[in-house]
């Protein structure tokens, strides 16, 4: 599976919850791929796909999410990751990754190892995205 293959399976129902624009590429190179909003919530999403318990990245790609992770609510910046289109996909936020997540730097790239991590969320179809997105609704206004 890529991560086009994974936005469209995912962006139906993305958009029968509100507005989703994939920004890949259209906006900067570290920028995440989705930008999601629904009933004033807005909510930076990457896609990652998952190579055994790893998903990489480029450097810059991370630092861009700390620091914007630094300017919003913590239910605001997601990883969504997917093994195959067979396998659950899981939602981590970047604080949770930050915190759980085993992190090795190359010069070209990330390595984040998941094995230590336990998902926000376990989506077993896109359809699951429903009570992600009303969890994330719900944290907006504590």
């Amino acid at each position: 599976m890529t991560e086009k293959e994974l936005w469209k399976m995912l962006k139906p129902t993305f958009d029968g919850l509100g507005m989703a624009t994939r920004l890949e590429n259209t906006a900067g190179t570290s920028v995440p791929d989705v930008l999601f909003v629904g009933k004033g919530v807005f909510v930076f999403i990457e896609l990652k796909i998952q190579h055994g318990n790893k998903f990489y990245c480029p450097p810059f790609q991370w630092a861009y999410a700390i620091r914007a992770s630094s300017h919003v609510r913590p239910h605001n910046h997601w990883y969504l990751v997917a093994l195959d289109n067979r396998s659950p996909m899981r939602m981590f936020t970047v604080d949770r990754l930050k915190k759980q997540a085993d992190f090795v730097y190359t010069s070209d790239k990330l390595e984040v190892n998941l094995s230590r991590v336990t998902p926000e969320f376990v989506l077993e179809t896109p359809k699951d995205l429903r009570k992600w997105f009303k969890y994330v609704e719900e944290q907006e206004y504590e």
